[in-house]
């Protein structure tokens, strides 16, 4: 039987206390660096949650591998019985590639190395790539490419795609999933202006509340969350051969009387842009008032 307690010392450490209600255990963050301990974990449930920096989700497999756990404790967490209620949810049942490592920059491996040139080619960091959990195939479906997974506000996966970065004619390849999921939503902050962009390295390279729409269209879970968490400006930064869809997706959310702004990349995305120059375009945008709209509409015979 695995003793998930002694898990969650080894890997959070031995500073810890045991909640005032219940069988928690509450730690000191690792992504917070809070002085207090603020991480709630339940060893029965494998909920977790950090009361400051609001990470959180219902496995401690999710929160050992975002904190690089040693294989053989991840092997054994892996096992662990779920609770029901995690266990029966179809959303939850996607798994990144049995093939799946993480990249990093002291493996050896000719493979990891070539990664992490591409990676850095597209304007990423090491700190980008663990914040990720980003990933490579070296063999099976997802061969010579790039892992990118993206996770709910729970912490659990919702989807990944494969980058390639060996040359493949087909740039980005998926699993058999569902797209209608909200892209990076662990790191997403509703009350703060969102910006939507198609792909994960647009989103990876923004950073700061961008959420990949991994395609040109706008999921209904996120339509969802965003009127449900009273989201009061949206960012569209689609790139430019995708107009028509952002006009679609402006007049979905005017019609929820969002405050819509419509970034024009002149011709580049956000990652061959870059971090500075894309906010220096973000700030200059102006939200779009209707004229602007019928303009746009003109523009592409919409009217």
């Amino acid at each position: 039987m695995v003793d998930v307690v002694s898990l969650l010392i080894q890997v959070l450490g031995t500073s810890y206390k045991k909640a005032k209600k219940g069988a928690e255990l509450v730690f000191l963050c690792p992504f917070c660096h809070h002085s207090k301990h603020k991480l709630q974990c339940n060893p029965s449930s494998q909920k977790w949650h950090c009361w400051v920096c609001g990470k959180k989700g219902r496995r401690f497999y999710t929160l050992f591998k975002l904190l690089r756990a040693p294989k053989e404790i991840l092997d054994e967490v892996r096992g662990y019985k779920q609770t029901k209620e995690v266990y029966e949810d179809k959303e939850y049942l996607l798994q990144l590639p049995k093939e799946y490592t993480q990249i990093t920059d002291e493996s050896q491996s000719l493979f990891m190395k070539k990664a992490l040139k591409y990676l850095s080619s597209r304007g990423f960091s090491n700190r980008d790539i663990i914040k990720y959990n980003l990933g490579i195939c070296t063999s099976g479906p997802f061969e010579g490419r790039v892992i990118i997974p993206s996770y709910d506000d729970m912490g659990q996966l919702n989807f990944f795609t494969g980058r390639s970065f060996t040359g493949d004619s087909f740039k980005y390849k998926n699993p058999s999933h569902t797209k209608d999921v909200v892209g990076f939503e662990m790191f997403i902050n509703y009350d703060e202006p969102l910006i939507l962009c198609e792909g994960p390295l647009d989103a990876m390279t923004i950073k700061r509340n961008a959420i990949p729409l991994f395609g040109k269209t706008i999921s209904k879970s996120l339509i969802t969350k965003i009127i449900k968490k009273h989201v009061k400006q949206v960012y569209i930064v689609l790139d430019d051969d995708a107009i028509k869809d952002s006009i679609k997706m402006i007049e979905r959310l005017l019609t929820y009387g969002i405050q819509t702004y419509f970034v024009k990349l002149k011709g580049k995305d956000p990652n061959e842009i870059g971090f500075n120059n894309i906010w220096n375009i973000i700030h200059e945008t102006n939200p779009l008032n209707l004229k602007e709209l019928v303009t746009l509409k003109l523009s592409q015979g919409r009217i």
